[in-house]
């Protein structure tokens, strides 16, 4: 049975739920459904969504469809099936930056990530960054203050390490002003982690404070 937008209750067709609810709200259906925006006479776009996604059932593939599969399915424009392929590209290249992320320790690498932060959380927040073999295996939010300066929390970090059974860590914490420089309880805390870290046998990276526009790097200004 042909599903028709027109036909649905107006709070549950693709766009309205996005608007209303956020776009993490819409089933994979509806999200096809939002970017090919309209369907062909006896074929919704429900419809159309619903067999792109039984015929490609691992999403993963998806990223991998050319334009010359997505053209035998009926109902797909030529600007569909491009706007599908440069959405699952751009999928591609997400992910590919992602894990170029997760293998890198640069402290500008990791400034990068917090950038859209600012802006939304108006609390310093501090995370522990865990590797193993050089690459992230865990990224924990462990305190969140709006204090001026962030409370270390020594117990957590060392229980979150030994769980991951991780071999080297970082640790970021945000400063909400254009000031990343280390206050003095900073430093000490840096020097608290370096004597965790030998105890755990676990290697600290560094310690990097993220402000609005700069970043301090521990390790480059030689402080580890």
């Amino acid at each position: 049975m042909t599903i028709q937008i027109k036909d649905l209750d107006e709070s549950s067709r693709p766009r309205e739920l996005a608007l209303n609810n956020g776009i993490d709200s819409l089933s994979n259906v509806n999200l096809l459904a939002l970017i090919l925006g309209s369907g062909i006479k006896g074929k919704s776009v429900i419809d159309i969504s619903n067999e792109i996604l039984k015929k490609y059932s691992n999403l993963s593939e998806l990223t991998n469809v050319n334009y010359n599969e997505l053209k035998k399915i009926k109902g797909l424009s030529n600007a569909q099936c491009l706007k599908l392929i440069a959405c699952f590209e751009l999928c591609k290249r997400i992910i590919r930056n992602v894990n170029e992320l997760n293998r890198s320790i640069e402290p500008r690498n990791i400034y990068k990530e917090f950038i859209n932060e600012f802006g939304i959380n108006k609390n310093e927040t501090l995370y522990l960054y865990i590797y193993k073999n050089n690459i992230r295996i865990s990224k924990n939010k462990i305190v969140t203050s709006s204090k001026i300066s962030v409370i270390l929390s020594f117990d957590d970090i060392s229980e979150r390490i030994s769980q991951n059974k991780g071999d080297s860590f970082l640790i970021v914490h945000t400063h909400f002003s254009e000031n990343s420089e280390p206050s003095n309880e900073d430093i000490l805390a840096t020097n608290q982690l370096i004597e965790i870290s030998k105890n755990l046998k676990c290697n600290l990276i560094d310690h990097i404070i993220v402000s609005k526009f700069n970043y301090f790097s521990f390790k480059e200004n030689g402080l580890i």
